[in-house]
């Protein structure tokens, strides 16, 4: 009969996970028939149910096995594009199903992925037309600025298809003017028409484009325009009438003693902070004059002491004309000629905006605000908060993250963004104060060796070792018993004695704590010492930085289950924590 019972249970689950399965595989083939006729790319894919405990960085790193950077941060901008349901991949709950690609499962052994369901998806046949990469241009910058694609997730879709219908382009980040690449037809739909340059405003156009004249439009330069921060154009051809000037260059906005102050504030942040912010991204600050070649054999000078001018490592160059400084008519004369230059004109807008304009002249591939966390580590968690996080490439292996800080904020230490770095971050700070940590040369971890004795002198714990405890006695008998560590009327041992022993140190008012079967914080608990953790969360800068170890935190002393890494215990040990390992 109960033979008969047990094959009947298995029957009915059997039932059930089929059950189960096909309608699981059914909404998902309906889900992707009611897709939009516009979706171009899709993913092959898998459900994934996340099991309690695990978070996107155990799947990715502990279930899949990426261990290298690269590919971890590759992986989970593509899980974020499968899952656009899912406000926050870092923070999943237990059973939540997500979607996995397909090619990173198949990076598993067959064997763990045998009874996984699965749901593929092929990818469309697309007709795609031939473009030609022109000067300054990039894959990137094609689909930004000449296809109109802005967001993060179209972004990523659409040079995933790119890549596939270029696969003997190795690198999509190396093009060089002239070569042709294959591009989505639909995609090229969007605009009426692929242009060289970024079309201007109809009136603008008609006014720059008149006769040839325009190529020298400005009078000779002479002292006081270098003062002013630009030096006029240099030609052979008769300057434009007085006239015709007024047409192409926009009013000038009446200025207040409060605009004059905001402007040098923004001038000096500029110059101070956000400059040598970009240059440590790898961006170059031009000093000195700063010359365009103009066509005609003209030529345009910059003072870049009046006029910050930066040039990105992407090629692309800023022109940040905080005053007023350059007229629209000059602006117009760099665009037409190099594409790959813009004029900033920061007059009446905040640092922040100025960023904003900045990072998107630089051309990077991708640019969140105000986003999730980054979370990297490996025995320690950490996660890294920025206003702005920035890929600078489609192979993700340069990611910053950058903040904003007030005069009195911290610059982050050496220290933290050296553990950074390890995993191919770079932390970016605008503005705030440099003050580092006085680093220990050594001994900045202490190993207990799991020692009780060890532990309780680190604590500062009094203790009695090997301390003997009169039970009871008689004429003939007389019974103690010998305790390797008293700490007041608690008895810390590694052996359990009988039951009868027990007993007699009960009625002695002695409660003993087998330490091989307490956990640490347990046997902490029972001395009366209070312990956080496990873990250990510390907030090491407000809205930037948090830590998270394995472990607990007694007053100033972290007592860690497992060596954590260098930079992060010599960084703890300077800001005056005691950092021990059981």
């Amino acid at each position: 009969m109960k033979k008969q019972v047990i094959f009947i249970v298995c029957l009915i689950s059997l039932w059930l996970g089929h059950s189960l399965y096909a309608e699981m595989k059914e909404a998902a083939e309906d889900a992707y028939k009611k897709q939009p006729d516009n979706v171009l790319y899709t993913v092959r894919y898998e459900l994934y149910t996340v099991k309690k405990g695990e978070n996107i960085a155990t799947i990715l790193r502990e279930g899949y096995g990426l261990k290298d950077e690269v590919s971890y941060f590759k992986y989970l901008e593509l899980i974020k594009t499968l899952n656009p349901e899912v406000e926050d991949v870092y923070s999943l709950s237990s059973s939540q199903e997500i979607r996995i690609p397909k090619d990173l499962i198949a990076q598993k052994e067959k064997s763990l992925i045998d009874n996984k369901k699965t749901v593929s998806v092929t990818p469309t046949r697309l007709d795609y037309e031939l473009y030609t990469i022109k000067e300054g241009e990039y894959i990137f910058t094609i689909l930004r600025d000449v296809c109109g694609i802005q967001d993060e997730a179209s972004l990523s879709k659409y040079l995933a298809l790119i890549r596939d219908l270029n696969p003997e382009i190795e690198d999509l980040s190396k093009v060089s003017p002239g070569q042709e690449i294959r591009i989505p037809k639909d995609l090229i739909a969007q605009k009426t028409e692929i242009k060289k340059e970024v079309p201007l405003p109809i009136k603008e156009v008609k006014k720059v484009e008149a006769p040839k004249k325009i190529e020298a439009p400005l009078v000779k330069a002479g002292t006081d325009d270098l003062k002013k921060g630009v030096t006029k154009v240099k030609t052979k051809e008769a300057p434009l009438a007085e006239k015709e000037i007024q047409k192409i260059e926009v009013p000038k906005k009446t200025e207040s003693p409060i605009v004059k102050v905001v402007a040098g504030d923004l001038k000096k942040d500029i110059t101070n902070s956000v400059i040598p912010a970009f240059i440590e991204m790898g961006a170059t600050a031009k000093k000195g004059i700063f010359s365009i070649p103009i066509s005609g054999g003209g030529t345009l000078s910059i003072n870049t002491q009046e006029v910050p001018v930066i040039e990105f490592d992407s090629s692309r160059c800023a022109i940040v004309d905080v005053d007023g400084k350059i007229s629209s008519q000059e602006g117009l004369l760099v665009t037409k000629q190099f594409s790959r230059y813009r004029v900033i004109n920061a007059q009446g807008k905040n640092l922040e905006t100025v960023i904003d304009d900045l990072l998107k002249t630089a051309g990077y591939f991708s640019i969140n605000k105000d986003e999730s966390p980054i979370l990297i580590g490996d025995v320690e968690k950490a996660k890294f908060y920025g206003k702005w996080v920035v890929y600078k490439t489609d192979s993700l292996k340069e990611v910053f993250v950058i903040n904003m800080l007030q005069e009195k904020d911290r610059k982050t230490p050496e220290p933290i963004k050296k553990y950074a770095s390890h995993f191919g971050v770079s932390l970016i700070d605008i503005g705030g104060i440099k003050k580092e940590p006085l680093l220990p040369d050594k001994d900045y971890m202490k190993e207990l060796n799991h020692s009780y004795k060890a532990l309780l002198d680190s604590l500062g714990v009094a203790y009695k070792p090997d301390s003997e405890i009169h039970l009871y006695s008689t004429a003939a008998v007389d019974v103690t018993y010998k305790a390797p560590l008293l700490v007041g009327n608690v008895i810390l041992s590694e052996v359990s004695p009988d039951k009868s022993m027990i007993d007699l140190l009960e009625k002695s008012h002695k409660q003993l704590i087998d330490t091989t079967k307490t956990s640490p914080k347990e046997v902490l608990k029972g001395v009366y010492v209070d312990a956080e953790g496990p873990p250990i969360k510390m907030e090491i800068f407000k809205g930037r930085v948090d830590l998270e170890l394995p472990g607990m935190k007694v007053g100033s002393k972290l007592i860690l289950e497992k060596k954590i890494n260098s930079d992060w215990s010599r960084y703890l040990n300077a800001e005056g924590f005691e950092v021990l390992v059981w």
